[in-house]
């Protein structure tokens, strides 16, 4: 994997991991949760709310497909393409 993983779990098609957002690129918008099929190959990357805070931090659950972001947001994914379906302010 190209980064640290902080967490991963099985969902329907495949594996959510979040890598470490402290080893993103600080000038663009952190893309840290992916799915990954069983082979190992990106499927997609999860789509993020639009704030400034806008990485992944853990998983909630897979299913349904939720993830916590760094903005206090818990985020529910669509697990087929990464689409953000909520995201629910948590603060």
């Amino acid at each position: 994997m190209p980064y640290t993983i902080l967490d991963a779990g099985r969902f329907a098609s495949g594996i959510a991991v979040v890598f470490d957002y402290m080893e993103f690129d600080k000038s663009e918008r952190c893309e840290n949760l992916w799915a990954i099929d069983l082979e190992g190959n990106r499927v997609w990357i999860a789509e993020a709310p639009d704030v400034p805070a806008n990485a992944y931090v853990s998983l909630i659950s897979t299913q349904p497909l939720k993830a916590w972001n760094f903005a206090c947001y818990i985020c529910t994914l669509e697990p087929e393409c990464g689409r953000l379906i909520e995201a629910e302010f948590a603060k």
